[in-house]
């Protein structure tokens, strides 16, 4: 009984990180989801605390959120999240980990996006 108790502590605790985490970066569960190749309703299970997870999606959840995942297992507060990554540095991060198995061709399609936003965005605050 006890030992089932710690278990589901410890997914409480997995999945509250796990939330703090995500919607500190911005990112929706649908985009998380995929990039841990899991569904969004399976990692709603796992935020909610009524499912666990297993030691290969810690490491990559460690790896997106750059976090350790002694973190991801601590008591909620009780650590800062993050390795004094500034705001930017971790949606850069997020950023990239998004383009993960996309061709040159789409990634040049994404660069000519974002310098042409930021053109527009460039032309607005000097006008």
């Amino acid at each position: 009984m006890e030992l089932e108790m710690r278990k589901t502590d410890l997914r409480i605790r997995v999945g509250h990180n796990v939330r703090a985490l995500r919607t500190e970066r911005g990112m929706s569960i649908d985009v998380l989801a995929k990039i841990l190749d899991i569904t969004p309703g399976y990692l709603g299970l796992i935020e909610r605390g009524e499912r666990g997870t297993n030691a290969l999606t810690l490491v990559k959840l460690s790896s997106i959120f750059d976090v350790t995942v002694d973190f991801i297992l601590s008591e909620p507060g009780s650590g800062t999240p993050h390795k004094n990554d500034s705001a930017i540095e971790i949606r850069s991060k997020n950023l990239l980990s998004l383009t993960n198995g996309y061709t040159e061709t789409d990634l040049d399609f994404i660069i000519d996006v974002i310098k042409s936003y930021s053109e527009t965005k460039y032309r607005e605050n000097n006008e």
